[in-house]
């Protein structure tokens, strides 16, 4: 019984992955025309109304003021995901270049202080490389998800300053004899073992120092803290 739970669960994190870039690509609301009365383009928001921002469903991105809500594009084309980063100074935000292709995502920095936009990821196979949304780790790295196979879950590192990407993996248990941990390989070679299962992924920045963070559960749902690993730029340390 528990074989099968256990390989139920590694095909909903497999199935929930899939699903999700699917949407992130394939949505109809893409095809959508950006107008001034439904639309806003992310270069003129402003960084003190980025507490309008938010990701909504089917993966748009909304801002919404004063009871007024409008989806934010670029270059006339929607957003799929989008973060400010730890210093407010920089948005980094994914959107889909050309609404004919499908499988192509751009990943651009947007430098509100020097007014400037790059492109510094493209994939032409978004619906594996890129599974999830846009998180910080510092104003030099960003992280999202993607797929890796059954059982576990890609994590792709980006430098802003080099442009290259490193990939980390969290493994689950397929089956019963094996123990009921996640194994984290992460970006620099290191392994962790973590009591549970890997609910939500995310990062923060207290103290001017750079956090990746895991929410675990048990296998029956139930909340088993946080995992949190200092982020130093060439290592990540687990801490309590």
């Amino acid at each position: 019984m528990m074989k099968i739970y256990l390989l139920i669960i590694s095909t909903v994190v497999a199935l929930t992955a899939t699903i999700s870039a699917y949407f992130l690509f394939n949505d109809p609301s893409f095809h959508v025309e950006a107008t001034s009365e439904n639309s806003v383009d992310v270069v003129d928001i402003n960084v003190s109304d980025y507490k309008f921002v938010s990701e909504g469903g089917q993966n748009k991105v909304l801002f919404t003021k004063k009871n007024i809500e409008k989806q934010v594009f670029y270059d006339e084309k929607p957003l799929t995901s989008i973060a400010l980063s730890p210093s407010q100074s920089k948005v980094g935000f994914f959107y889909r270049p050309n609404v004919k292709i499908t499988e192509e995502a751009s990943l651009i920095i947007f430098d509100m202080q020097e007014r400037t936009l790059q492109e510094v990821y493209r994939t032409t196979f978004a619906s594996w490389d890129v599974t999830g949304k846009i998180h910080w780790l510092s104003d030099d790295y960003i992280f999202f998800l993607r797929h890796c196979g059954t059982a576990c879950q890609g994590i792709t590192l980006l430098s802003l300053e080099s442009g290259k990407t490193i990939h980390a993996v969290l493994s689950y248990p397929s089956f019963s004899s094996q123990s009921k941990k996640t194994h984290f390989k992460d970006w620099f070679g290191k392994k962790f073992i973590m009591i549970g299962l890997v609910e939500d992924i995310k990062s923060t920045t207290e103290n001017n120092l750079n956090y990746l963070v895991f929410a675990m559960k048990d296998y029956e749902g139930n909340s088993l803290g946080q995992k949190r690993f200092l982020f130093t730029g060439s290592a990540l340390e687990e801490v309590e």
